[in-house]
């Protein structure tokens, strides 16, 4: 789950926030997003969200500050919006149930903000309360198909519910729906769930059966129990969506994937390496690395006939080749790599007419660490590739053909450092190379030494190829 809006940066934590955040993040939250409101918090809030990876924020003045929102205070949010922990333009909006800051002005501040938000690209979290034509109106002038946000705490009817989803727009719920007292549980049935995103608005608003206490991030279950209810969905596919929704808006599924891959060591830990994040320390740092592999090929070529597709397996292609790996961060590992294969199953016995096919490869790729600092490092692999392939080689049916691929892997390291010389790693991989368009190649239907001929077609192929590899790259000391 993620809360997308809690204000934790608020007085009301100030004594147990720690606390308070073990408790969210015990509850199975994945993140907690936290508002700006006013120009003074702005430092307190960046302090706060900066010291837990889960933690990010929005930044803007909330209509009840609008008075604060001076061409000066503006820039300001301009500026701390490109901070790498900024995600979205908000708290912002209009309220109109209050009379903090006349109308005029908020609209002004709202207006000003939404422009903000398009130029440096990021959605817009928008307060609105007692303001729904004057909020729809600003928001449909405004949209030129750059402007994307959520309308947070959404407590307004369903017509204004279906105008913000036409206008490509979120709405996210948050304790309000759990009241006996509310006109919610319709607009909430007629909200499609991949519209819909969950929040706490902490320290406000907790739900039923915490109601009159001071909200916070973990009470996030009880608003999704509620949407399950209202919904007749279970629980879990709203969990599921209403997560997945909130990683769109506010573009959080890289940086969670991120933050999950950089803290996952689940699979092996290096006994001798006492893990401080305060004092981080990794004895497999890699920089630099070359080195050889060999790899048994299977091609998988699917010919594609006037009465239908009809594969051809060849197994066990002997391949070399090698590689140059970089390692700019301890997680990521890119790599330039080159492998030759020579395919002589494809060939007649008499060589009287079809020659082998040869392939070329180059990789570039980029493999993904979970556990940097462990003995052993397990990695998932993703890239792109070139092949060069020579079908028939040598025969008079010689055809040529260069296509781009994609390829995907998983693999593990073993990581043996020798002082003198440097880290050496034992790499075994499985990859896949799925090419991408057709060739028309010709290829045996059946084999006839007297006729050779007369069983051959031609048909377009397309190819993947499957290389469980085994390769060794040294990490030189004079490197690093």
């Amino acid at each position: 789950m993620i809360d997308t809006h809690a204000h934790i940066d608020t007085l009301p934590f100030d004594e147990d926030r720690d606390e308070m955040l073990e408790r969210a993040f015990n509850s199975g939250l994945e993140a907690i997003l936290v508002p700006a409101i006013e120009p003074s918090s702005f430092d307190k809030q960046l302090a706060i969200i900066k010291t837990n990876k889960r933690l990010w924020g929005g930044m803007g003045i909330h209509p009840h500050n609008a008075l604060e929102a001076s061409d000066e205070a503006l820039e300001r949010v301009e500026k701390l919006c490109k901070d790498e922990k900024i995600l979205a333009i908000g708290e912002i909006g209009l309220d109109y149930y209050y009379d903090f800051a006349p109308k005029d002005t908020q609209i002004h501040s709202f207006t000003k903000q939404i422009k903000i938000a398009k130029r440096n690209n990021l959605p817009i979290i928008v307060h609105n309360r007692e303001a729904d034509s004057d909020i729809l109106s600003i928001l449909e002038k405004e949209q030129d198909g750059n402007l994307k946000g959520v309308l947070h705490c959404f407590s307004s009817d369903i017509k204004a519910m279906e105008a913000a989803l036409a206008l490509g727009f979120y709405v996210s719920f948050t304790g309000n729906i759990t009241f006996k007292k509310t006109h919610l549980a319709e607009v909430v049935e007629k909200t499609p769930l991949e519209k819909i995103m969950l929040e706490t608005d902490s320290p406000y608003i907790a739900p039923v059966p915490l109601r009159g206490k001071r909200n916070e991030p973990a009470n996030l279950i009880h608003i999704a129990r509620k949407i399950s209810e209202i919904k007749q969905k279970p629980i879990e596919e709203v969990i599921s969506m209403t997560t997945q929704n909130a990683k769109n808006l506010f573009k959080l599924f890289f940086i969670l994937l991120f933050f999950f891959i950089s803290h996952l060591t689940i699979f092996a830990q290096n006994d001798d390496y006492d893990y401080d994040e305060e004092d981080y320390y990794n004895p497999y740092a890699k920089f630099i690395g070359i080195g050889p592999c060999v790899s048994t090929n299977t091609i998988v070529d699917t010919y594609y006939k006037t009465v239908g597709e009809h594969d051809i397996s060849y197994e066990g292609i002997f391949t070399v080749g090698g590689g140059l790996s970089y390692s700019p961060v301890d997680y990521l590992i890119l790599e330039l790599s080159y492998l030759f294969s020579k395919n002589r199953k494809t060939k007649d016995p008499a060589e009287l007419v079809l020659g082998p096919n040869i392939h070329h490869t180059i990789e570039i790729a980029g493999k993904w660490v979970p556990n940097p600092n462990s003995k052993i490092n397990f990695f998932a692999t993703t890239g792109f590739s070139m092949i060069f392939n020579l079908y028939n080689s040598g025969s008079v049916k010689e055809e040529s053909s260069n296509r781009f691929a994609i390829n995907t892997g998983l693999g593990l390291i073993t990581n043996i450092p020798i002082e003198s010389a440097g880290l050496f790693n034992v790499v075994l991989e499985w990859r896949l190379n799925f090419i991408l368009g057709r060739t028309d190649v010709a290829y045996y239907t059946k084999f006839d030494p007297f006729f050779p001929d007369e069983n051959i077609e031609t048909a377009p192929v397309s190819s993947f190829f499957s290389m469980p590899r085994l390769g060794l790259v040294w990490y030189p000391n004079f490197l690093k």
